[in-house]
C-alpha cells in the first residue's frame, strides 16, 4: 500500500486566480517551489523517526519534485535516494533496496515486523507540509507577478 495523499488550496482564491493568469513556465515554478517547501517538513519527520541500524537508511531519505504543468499537478516523492550507499559491518547498503522493507516489513524464513515510520511522521507533519506550500506558493506568485509587471 503506498502512502499518498492530496492538497487542495482551499481559501486562497485570490492566490489561485493571479496563478492561473501566469504564463505556463512561472506556473510551473510556482508548483514546484510550493510542493518543494511542503515536502521538506515531512523528509525531516521521516528521517527523524526511521529506525537507525548504521545510520544509512537515514541520510539517504530525500525528496524529488515532479511537475506536470500540462495539467497543473505537482508532486513529492519521498524516499530513499537511489544513487545512495554506504557500508556497515565491510558490506556495501543500498538504502533504495530495503527502504520499503523496513517500513512494512517482510516474512520469510527471518521475518522483521514493519515500522512504519513513514505513514507515522507524514501524518504528524502534514499541517506543517500544508502551511508551507500555501505560503510559499502565495510568495512565489507574488515575485512572479512583480517580475511580469515590470516588464
Amino acid at each position: 500500500m503506498d502512502t499518498s495523499a492530496k492538497f487542495h488550496l482551499q481559501g486562497a482564491v485570490a492566490t489561485k486566480e493571479i496563478l492561473r493568469l501566469l504564463p505556463h513556465a512561472a506556473q510551473k515554478k510556482s508548483l514546484r517551489k510550493a510542493v518543494n517547501a511542503g515536502a521538506t517538513p515531512i523528509v525531516r519527520a521521516v528521517r527523524a523517526n526511521a529506525p537507525q541500524q548504521s545510520g544509512t537508511l537515514r541520510k539517504a531519505i530525500g525528496k524529488k519534485v515532479k511537475v506536470y504543468g500540462d495539467r497543473g499537478i505537482a508532486t513529492a516523492v519521498i524516499g530513499a535516494k537511489k544513487g545512495y550507499s554506504g557500508d556497515w559491518k565491510g558490506k556495501k547498503r543500498m538504502p533504495s533496496r530495503y527502504f520499503h522493507l523496513v517500513n512494512k516489513g517482510h516474512g520469510g524464513p527471518a521475518p522483521a515486523p514493519a515500522h512504519e515510520f513513514v505513514e507515522s511522521s507524514f501524518a504528524s507533519s502534514q499541517s506543517a507540509a500544508l502551511d508551507a506550500m500555501e505560503s510559499k506558493l502565495a510568495e512565489s506568485v507574488e515575485q512572479e507577478a512583480a517580475k511580469l509587471a515590470r516588464v
